[in-house]
């Protein structure tokens, strides 16, 4: 009952249940081993949340359909007054598990954040607490390709520049001292520098 000794409707009731449940100690049992951080498992919250709504005259049900997980909070004093929450489906592949263990596994979750949501419990972000934590190692670069080496070889002739000059500038660019040290990126950017010398000599050449 409010203070005016009306009753609440339905969205008094939920808030009224979302500050109790806020004063409830509730412990994380789940864990994140790899991102090392708890979080709530529906097994942490719901039979409090039973417990509220009982006292507090409310009623809950979750449905499924291939799009969609419903949750709808009932106002048990006036059944008709309720609160829907929705959230879209989503597939599980769970290894070494049959695909109804894995409709299991999305409706466990479903559950769960659909409960989060309406209550508005609060726990540890999960994206910020992955983010960065496979920092973007940089890939292994590849060795210099055969046939990059022949191209090289080929437009040195072209050239007319000597092993020499063409080592002085990998050292330069790359702090390599030879063609078979480079790396496919840098043995690309080299055919490139080399066809663009070639050319340029050609042009000066031919003015």
């Amino acid at each position: 009952m409010s203070d005016n000794g009306d009753k609440l409707n339905v969205y008094e009731k939920l808030q009224k249940v979302r500050v109790e449940l806020q004063g409830k100690n509730l412990k994380k049992s789940g864990k994140n081993k790899h991102a090392n951080y708890g979080y709530y498992e529906l097994g942490d919250f719901l039979p409090m949340i039973n417990k509220l709504f009982l006292e507090n005259k409310l009623f809950s049900q979750i449905s499924f359909t291939a799009e969609t997980a419903t949750l709808i909070i009932v106002d048990t004093e006036k059944p008709e007054s309720c609160i829907e929450f929705t959230s879209p489906m989503a597939e599980a592949k769970l290894p070494a598990c049959h695909p109804i263990q894995n409709i299991g596994a999305v409706q466990t979750y479903q559950r769960r954040y659909l409960y989060m949501t309406a209550l508005e419990i609060v726990e540890h972000d999960a994206l910020d607490a992955t983010t960065g934590e496979e920092e973007e190692t940089p890939e292994k670069e590849t060795s210099i390709t055969k046939e990059q080496k022949d191209s090289i070889d080929k437009l040195l002739v072209d050239s007319e520049l000597t092993t020499a000059q063409l080592n002085a500038a990998l050292k330069k660019n790359f702090k390599k001292d030879s063609i078979d040290k480079l790396t496919e990126t840098e043995a690309k950017r080299t055919i490139k520098d080399l066809k663009k010398y070639i050319q340029n000599k050609e042009q000066k050449e031919g003015a």
